[in-house]
């Protein structure tokens, strides 16, 4: 059996990687085109019916909800194949790290395997991972869209 070198292995796993994110990025802004077109029709609704109890608003605040599940479930799944690559990398790094400390004056840049020991520096004074940041919004958009659902039903 021959095993692939650790050029080639980190190679295929930050395509693996690059793909993703890329994938994570691409769809999160799709989230916002869709949830953006329906919160301006929600807007519209809210204009011409000057917040009546309409089923047009019940409609929509179910759209948003489940537009805010669907993209939110996309996301972890996306994420969790970040996460993957980012394993797989930080091993060949540190495979490759260990291979040349020995030699001297091999600059090795351990990109992966240093983001843990870099990043935690507090909670306070930490920049908020993109994580936090969408499922802020997928919360927000899903709850919005959640008042606007039931609006109907509790204002007829």
């Amino acid at each position: 059996m021959k095993i692939a070198s650790t050029e080639y292995q980190y190679d295929i796993c930050w395509r693996y990687f690059e793909l993703h994110a890329n994938q994570r990025l691409k769809t999160f802004n799709f989230f916002l085109v869709v949830q953006g077109v329906l919160f301006a029709l929600l807007v519209e609704q809210l204009k011409a019916d000057a917040w009546s109890a309409s089923p047009y608003l019940s409609i929509l605040g179910f759209s948003i909800c489940i537009v805010a599940m669907v993209f939110g479930g996309l996301d972890n799944r996306t994420r969790e194949l970040i996460h993957h690559a980012e394993s797989k990398l930080i091993e060949i790094e540190n495979a490759v790290l260990s291979e040349h400390e020995k030699s001297e004056g091999v600059f090795y840049a351990n990109i992966f395997s240093s983001e843990d020991i870099t990043a935690k520096v507090g909670w306070l004074t930490q920049a908020p991972k993109y994580t936090a940041c969408f499922r802020v919004l997928f919360s927000g958009t899903f709850l919005i869209g959640f008042i606007f659902a039931f609006m109907y039903f509790l204002l007829r």
